[in-house]
């Protein structure tokens, strides 16, 4: 259950004789302090400057204009009904650590039969949850943090309670704030510079880290956080069955939108999001919502990912986090019938299939695109990917932070795996069984072909641009 935190109350009491004069000594005390306290904000009120006082009460005019229009309904909790959930008020100390960039969202959660698609706001049913992330436990060292949900885990004022705030007050709080607050709030976007996607087990975890590495102070690398894939996926539905993919773009949008905001004093330049694999069957809506942010999709052999997933026997994550109707649908294009437990590794190849064929189709001629094989890192990426599709120089300096981190296991945070790096492409060819086999050329040989012409095709684009 969320915890919305509360300042502590100021208890005041008092000893001695509880006979009238001493009740009368204990009201002066209490005026006394009142009116101090009385006095003291009235000079803290005065001495703010007027575009200050200004500013503060254009945005609460504009913010009740909206909510007067039959709105409020659509936004505002009843706190007697649900206490979790922080009412709008610009005065709200929670509000303002969001609006001022000083707690971060970390997920969202929400009521199916609310959802509804709107040109406004009318995010029924949606709340955000938010604390203070501890960005250099990342930035320090990848590898230990290489998914968002350890950094979260690992960040003290998460692990005591999150706030909880409706999701399209706040969005339009942050919005507003920040549209009539341009020069004096202190706020500003960072530039969405890539989305990483993938097909699992594949390196993408690697790029996130080496993003994050090469310029710590200035990159902001979500990976694998799970607001993001709320957004594409599991608010509107795997196949938009409770909203359309134009909301689910909006959606997004509003998401990275909170999530890629700092303060003005803030080193940070650059954010990127890597997406979790199933993201990757969304590419659409993500075109829609970033139609100029660069799109990279990491895959890899289909044998070595497959024989990645199934070494884990029953327990193999493609056998149960995966919806059985988009399987069947992907299993029914290579016309072939799949179960889980009786073809486990048809299963998991129809499961990546769902992936591959979607990114296939999403990236065609699509010259934002660069699909990048596992076989090509770290090199390909810093070589090509990052000075001429994305136009970040690597120097010596980035080249040396790049290295290091490359050099390590990507998901260092178990200690049993962490340590240097440890290539398994050919073990994992010699270990895989014939099901494996024929399950990869059945279901995933035509994607990895395609993937590989695209790569090509971005290859030639950057010699291009090298010569240039």
């Amino acid at each position: 259950m969320a915890i919305v935190k509360t300042p502590r109350r100021l208890r005041v009491g008092a000893k001695g004789n509880s006979g009238r004069a001493g009740q009368r000594r204990l009201m002066r005390r209490l005026s006394l302090i009142l009116g101090f306290f009385g006095v003291f904000l009235m000079v803290l009120f005065f001495i703010k400057s007027p575009e200050d006082r200004n500013l503060h009460h254009t945005l609460q005019k504009k913010l009740r204009q909206r909510f007067s229009r039959g709105q409020q309904p659509e936004h505002a909790i009843d706190t007697a009904q649900n206490n979790n959930v922080l009412p709008l008020d610009l005065d709200d100390p929670v509000l303002q650590q969001i609006l001022m960039g000083e707690i971060h969202l970390v997920d969202i959660t929400f009521e199916h039969n609310q959802v509804q698609e709107s040109d406004e706001f009318q995010y029924k049913g949606l709340t955000g949850h938010f604390c203070k992330l501890e960005w250099n436990l990342y930035k320090s060292n990848p590898s230990a943090y290489s998914m968002f949900h350890h950094l979260v885990e690992h960040s003290p004022s998460c692990a005591e309670g999150r706030y909880t705030v409706d999701m399209g007050s706040v969005v339009q709080a942050a919005r507003a704030h920040d549209q009539h607050a341009a020069t004096s709030s202190g706020m500003r976007e960072l530039t969405f510079t890539a989305a990483v996607f993938h097909e699992s087990r594949c390196g993408s975890t690697l790029i996130a880290n080496m993003l994050t590495a090469m310029h710590p102070d200035h990159h902001r690398v979500y990976s694998e956080s799970s607001p993001p894939l709320m957004a594409l996926t599991l608010i509107c539905g795997e196949n938009y069955e409770r909203c359309s993919e134009k909301a689910a773009a909006r959606m997004l949008r509003d998401t990275v939108y909170l999530m890629s905001r700092v303060p003005a004093a803030s080193t940070e330049e650059r954010v990127f999001f890597k997406f979790q694999s199933k993201g990757s069957r969304h590419l659409p809506a993500f075109r829609r919502a970033f139609p100029d942010v660069h799109r990279i999709f990491v895959y890899r052999d289909p044998v070595q990912v497959l024989q990645s997933h199934l070494k884990a026997g029953r327990n193999a994550l493609c056998l149960h986090q995966t919806p059985p109707g988009i399987v069947a649908e992907a299993a029914s294009r290579h016309h072939r019938i799949v179960d889980a437990h009786h073809t486990p590794a048809g299963y998991c190849a129809a499961h990546l299939a769902s992936i591959t064929d979607a990114a296939v189709e999403a990236l065609q001629d699509d010259m934002l695109a660069t699909p990048l094989n596992y076989a090509d890192l770290p090199e390909r990426f810093y070589e090509e990917v990052l000075p001429f599709t994305l136009k970040l120089p690597v120097g010596p300096a980035e080249l040396h932070q790049i290295e290091q981190v490359a050099a390590q296991y990507s998901k260092g945070a178990d200690p049993k795996k962490a340590g240097a790096f440890v290539a398994d492409s050919e073990t994992k060819n010699e270990m895989a069984s014939q099901d494996v086999k024929d399950a990869a050329v059945t279901f995933l040989e035509e994607s990895y072909e395609a993937l590989e012409a695209a790569a090509q095709d971005a290859k030639e684009r950057n010699a291009i641009l090298n010569a240039l």
